[in-house]
This record gives structure tokens, sequence and C-alpha cells, in this order.
């Protein structure tokens, strides 16, 4: 990141920043380009956990013993793959009507 703010800096613009899955993994990464006010696209294992953009975090239901001290998400997670409609065909895999097959 630090570089990337060094070359916007010196004023290089950029189109969209492309990453792959190894970036992708990260939140902190993704929530740093971001923050730079660059678009981007990185890479994600089909494994990733995602949430619908309407997720809340809620508290725990109580159990026995000591209540959670961490909210907890109010749906359950699914994986990137069935949640985007992922086609993986060969090992190699796109969003369904995306513009890159």
């Amino acid at each position: 990141m630090c570089e990337l703010r060094r070359i916007l800096e010196a004023g290089v613009s950029f189109g969209v920043v492309v990453a792959y899955a190894g970036y992708g993994i990260g939140a902190a990464v993704r929530q740093a380009l971001s923050a730079l006010g660059l678009l981007w696209a990185v890479g994600i294992l089909c494994i990733q956990k995602v949430y619908p953009a309407d997720v809340q975090l809620v508290a725990a239901p109580l159990t026995r013993g000591r209540p959670r001290e961490t909210l907890i998400p109010d749906v359950k997670c699914s994986g990137c793959a069935s949640f985007l409609n992922v086609h993986i065909v060969m090992n190699r895999f796109w969003v369904e009507d995306s513009l890159w097959p």
C-alpha cells in the first residue's frame, strides 16, 4: 500500500487495480484500495465466505455459561461459488454474466 500511495502522490492515475487471490483473501487489502479511491478487482478463493450486503451483526443467542462478547452475523455465510453463481470449468471459473469469461 505504501508503494501505491507513493505512486498516487506522484500523479500517476489508475483505471483499475487487478490483483490475484493471495491479496483478495485479506479484507484489509480490499479496504485499503477502496480507501485510496481506487477501483479494484481481486481474485478470491472459492472457499472464501461471503455475506449479503445487508448483513447485520447481532448479539449471539444466550447459551450456558458467560455470554459472548463478540457479535455474530444475523445470517449464515455461504461460499462465494454459490453466492456469486460461479461456474467451474477445467480449473478456471468466472461469474455468470461477467465481461471476461
